[in-house]
């Protein structure tokens, strides 16, 4: 960011850092050994430390964008107005009109929760999912064509590794002139 400012408290009978913020053009990089640098960005960020040392959250505000820098076909990008980050349960909680793209698929929602550790994603309020960059299927039925498909629902839960999203709520689902 363009300027800091720290906060320090005396807590058994040590000065320990407790807050940092950072405004304007705040940018935090996540890397790695071996792995693509994960990045974002934002108008502020915020980070609170615990006293025992080690970070407890962070905040960024406004036109926050993050990706994980994987190729094309498997980059994970998000955006949203506000983002906070938990160390502890590797939590990134996006509210405020939150988009997430992953490879051909767009999904938005009130909120999006992302458990960093294994991919797995949980969109709550309003959920609206995009897959495109399909290949038609000539001997196909149902959604066999390569147009986009649209799925709607109150929540969606993702599971990165099963490769299953399972929306429940009012769930609705479009391809075409072909509804579900």
């Amino acid at each position: 960011a363009a300027k800091f400012q720290a906060q320090f408290a005396l807590s058994e009978g040590r000065n320990h850092l407790t807050r940092v913020h950072g405004a304007p053009n705040a940018h935090i990089v996540n890397s790695i050994a071996g792995q693509p640098d994960r990045v974002s960005s934002s108008d502020s960020v915020d980070a609170a430390f615990l006293p025992q040392g080690g970070m407890d959250a962070i905040t960024q505000q406004g036109n926050v964008a993050y990706t994980d820098g994987q190729p094309p076909d498997k980059r994970m990008q998000a955006w949203a107005n506000s983002a906070r980050y938990t160390p502890g349960d590797q939590m990134l909680v996006l509210t405020g009109s939150p988009r997430v793209a992953n490879g051909g698929m767009a999904t938005t929602a009130r909120t999006i929760h992302i458990n960093r550790a294994t991919g797995d994603a949980l969109a709550e309020g309003d959920v609206k999912t995009t897959y495109s960059e399909l290949k038609e299927q000539p001997d196909g039925a149902l959604l066999a064509s390569s147009s986009p498909i649209h799925v709607t629902a109150l929540s969606m839960t993702a599971h990165n590794t099963q490769g299953i999203a399972l929306y429940s709520g009012n769930a609705r689902l479009w391809q075409d002139d072909n509804i579900i």
